[in-house]
């Protein structure tokens, strides 16, 4: 009998840990910011996906030090993106953008705000 209600507590617990779980990451991914940056420098991330598949994403580095992500994003209340590898090619090295972003940077789970929109403020002369 005993046994029967410990499983019960976890039966019920569980979905309740996985519902806050997914109503949390999409109240992350809700978060919209703004921000006025110059880029310092921009690459590309990729990690194993498993399945002999990668996980990539493009980091831009700011000249104030902040970090943020360009990924196709597709979460629901948040923003539909799929154009991330135009809008790096777009970003210049040397160049002020002021972005629009959603998320929140977590350091220690490696979580960047994400750039879903990037508008030229200025380009330094011979600057690309």
């Amino acid at each position: 009998m005993r046994r029967f209600k410990s499983n019960i507590g976890f039966a019920v617990a569980l979905p309740i840990a996985l519902a806050a779980l997914i109503l949390s990451t999409l109240s992350i991914a809700r978060l919209r910011h703004e921000h006025d940056i110059t880029v310092d420098s921009k690459e590309r991330v990729c990690s194993d996906g498993g399945n002999g598949g990668a996980n990539c994403k493009y980091l831009v580095y700011t000249t104030d030090g902040d970090t943020f992500e360009n990924v196709d994003e597709l979460v629901w209340g948040a923003r539909w993106k799929m154009d991330s590898s135009n809008m790096q090619a777009k970003l210049h090295v040397g160049s002020t953008y002021h972005i629009k972003t959603t998320g929140m940077r977590v350091p220690a789970a490696s979580l960047y705000e994400n750039i879903y929109a990037a508008d030229l403020v200025e380009t330094p002369a011979g600057a690309r």
